[in-house]
């Protein structure tokens, strides 16, 4: 499996992202058979349920082979959550049974290694407003059993920010490890700067080094994005470029190591142009992926009143190439929610995308499906006919050779489904 990363939308006020939705796939004239003619991609498989859940924070990775997959949903009560995970060895076509990591967990992030070993990033917090840090378990048995392995609450202190989810991401081997979060008491709650923290591990979440800022100032309440290369790390977020409210831009961008493990200057991945009094707020950090070398970002922009999920790879000189901008089949734009989205690398360079839009006149928010370089339109996620509802990211991607491994919340359920391209 390529290095992935734990990170979901930010939260937006006590609703949390939470949307109940219903989407009728039948009703679009895709047939789980048919092949795509616009996104080259068809279903490989019926969907699978795994498991149950009223929420929906869902999490799918999948081995480099792809012969393994895990997935890991929160199931979230009144005072506190769980993570519940599920593992597959034959490619995701069957799966094993339920493993309940514990208590007061929530954000699950799944990753497989290459050597087998299951790693599940989750969310730990002493109550529902605390401060929260990530608690990282290991399965070496097929996700039979979890141990935990690292636990960042002495890393985090007091100083992480509820208002974005913290992200982790995994070298393939697990020996490199990056989480970056916002800096809780480093903002005033308005839309203002906050610093970017980090800290990184090169013996598997043995030792940790020092949280530091990594970027003095970016949009407080966009996520940050973790990524590992196969020789540096990676964070990316939405800058702050100037802090003057009439040319206050909130452009993506990303910080790497070097070899010693220090972070560098802040680079740009694309110039937006995005100046919160003309365009209001961003809604959403970048996301970024990557197979170990090349790297991709996809995020939301309108700063250019036309509203677009962007993605863009980062070339062999170090820069990142004209975005692309990603279409619906019929060309609208203005339905697209610029918070759910999800991006996998995987092999030759082979790009998938999940993204929601909530039409004009329909009653909930649908997902589509993007692969590069053989897509040209997010596509409708041809799922079997009943209502689709999810709260926060209700939908995960992974890649794998000759396709993806894609997971979601329909009603009450969990469900995984193969699609070949």
């Amino acid at each position: 499996m390529p290095p992935q990363t734990m990170g979901h939308p930010g939260r937006t006020g006590a609703a949390v992202l939470a949307v109940g939705a219903a989407m009728l796939i039948a009703a679009a004239g895709v047939a789980a058979s048919e092949t795509n003619a616009t996104s080259g991609w068809s279903a490989d498989s019926e969907p699978v349920v795994v498991g149950r859940s009223a929420t929906s924070d869902v999490s799918v990775a999948a081995a480099r082979d792809g012969s393994v997959v895990a997935v890991a949903w929160a199931t979230l009560a009144d005072t506190a959550g769980a993570v519940n995970v599920v593992t597959s060895v034959d490619g995701g076509a069957h799966f094993g049974s339920q493993v309940t990591l514990g208590s007061g967990l929530e954000d699950p992030a799944a990753f497989v290694l290459d050597d087998g070993t299951i790693v599940v990033a989750a969310l730990s917090a002493t109550d529902p407003i605390a401060p929260y840090w990530p608690v990282l378990y290991r399965s070496s048995d097929g996700g039979a059993t979890f141990t935990p392995s690292s636990d960042l609450h002495a890393t985090f202190g007091e100083q992480t920010s509820r208002e974005t989810t913290p992200s982790v991401a995994l070298s393939s081997d697990g020996t490199r490890i990056v989480v970056a979060w916002h800096a809780h008491s480093h903002h005033d709650g308005s839309h203002s700067a906050s610093p970017v923290m980090a800290t990184t591990s090169r013996d598997g979440g043995a030792t940790w080094a020092a949280a530091a800022p990594i970027a003095p100032e970016s949009c407080h309440c966009c996520a940050v994005s973790a990524f590992v290369l196969d020789d540096a790390e990676g964070v990316g977020f939405r800058a702050q470029v100037d802090v003057d409210a009439a040319t206050d831009e909130r452009d993506p961008a990303f910080v790497l190591t070097d070899a010693s493990g220090t972070f560098g200057a802040v680079q740009e991945v694309h110039d937006d142009h995005w100046v919160m009094e003309r365009s209001g707020c961003p809604a959403s950090g970048p996301r970024f992926a990557t197979d170990g070398t090349a790297v991709h970002a996809m995020w939301w922009t309108g700063a250019q009143d036309m509203p677009a999920w962007q993605t863009s790879r980062r070339g062999a000189d170090g820069r990142f190439e004209t975005p692309e901008a990603l279409m619906l089949p019929d060309g609208d734009l203005s339905s697209l929610d610029p918070q759910h989205f999800s991006i996998a690398v995987g092999p030759g360079d082979h790009t998938w995308i999940m993204a929601a839009d909530f039409p004009v006149g329909a009653s909930g928010y649908q997902t589509r499906l993007w692969q590069a370089p053989a897509g040209s339109a997010l596509e409708l996620v041809p799922e079997a006919s009943h209502p689709y509802v999810f709260a926060r990211a209700g939908f995960d991607v992974a890649a794998v050779p000759g396709g993806a491994v894609i997971a979601f919340h329909g009603e009450d359920e969990i469900l995984v489904q193969r699609i070949a391209g």
